[in-house]
C-alpha cells in the first residue's frame, strides 16, 4: 500500500500536475510550493523523504487529534500550531496560503535558513518549516515504523482537496 502511495505521488509530481492549483502545471525548481520546499529540507537535514512522515503518529500529515506518540508526533504538532498562528495572523487574507505560498531558503553549512527578502507571511511559514524540519533531525533516531499508518491514494487526495479549499 505504502508503494502505491509513494507512486501516485511520483506520478503526480512527475507529470507537473499540481493538486493546489488548477491554474497553473506545477514547475519544478522554478515553482516550488512550500510543502515541496518542505519535503526538501526534511530530506536535507533527515535523510528522509517527507513521505515518511505522511500518516505518522496522531499529527503528521494534515489535521491530527490526541496525543503524541511520540518526539517525531510532537514535532508535527508543534508544526500545526505554528501553521496555525500563521494562518490567524501574518497569512490570515488565505487561511491555507501556508501549503501553497513559494518562499526562498537555502541550505547552509549549519543546516537550513529562510532567505531574508520576503513577505511576512512567507518568513513566517518558511519559519514554521526550518523548526519542524530541525526537530525531526533532533528526533530522527527514534522513527518507529509501527507509528506509520499507511494511507490510500484516496485518503490522502481527499485530505489535499480539503486543505485547498
Amino acid at each position: 500500500m505504502g508503494f502505491l502511495l509513494t507512486a501516485a505521488l511520483t506520478f503526480i509530481l512527475l507529470a507537473g500536475y499540481s493538486p493546489f492549483s488548477a491554474e497553473k502545471p506545477l514547475q519544478i525548481r522554478r515553482n516550488k510550493r512550500s510543502l515541496f520546499d518542505l519535503n526538501d529540507m526534511i530530506k536535507q537535514l533527515t535523510g528522509r523523504s517527507g513521505l515518511d512522515f505522511i500518516g505518522y503518529g496522531n499529527y503528521c500529515g494534515f489535521g491530527g487529534e490526541g496525543k503524541p506518540v511520540d518526539d517525531i508526533d510532537r514535532c508535527c504538532k508543534m508544526h500545526d500550531i505554528c501553521y496555525d498562528f500563521a494562518q490567524n495572523d501574518d497569512c490570515a487574507e488565505d487561511p491555507n496560503v501556508v501549503y501553497k505560498i513559494k518562499y526562498g531558503w537555502q541550505q547552509k553549512s549549519f543546516g537550513v535558513q529562510c532567505s531574508f527578502s520576503q513577505s511576512k507571511c512567507m518568513k513566517v511559514v518558511c519559519i514554521c518549516d526550518v523548526r519542524f524540519a530541525k526537530c525531526l533531525k533532533n528526533y530522527i533516531n527514534e522513527y518507529n515504523n509501527s507509528n506509520k499508518h499507511e494511507k490510500d491514494l484516496q485518503e490522502l487526495l481527499e485530505e489535499v482537496q480539503q486543505m485547498s479549499k
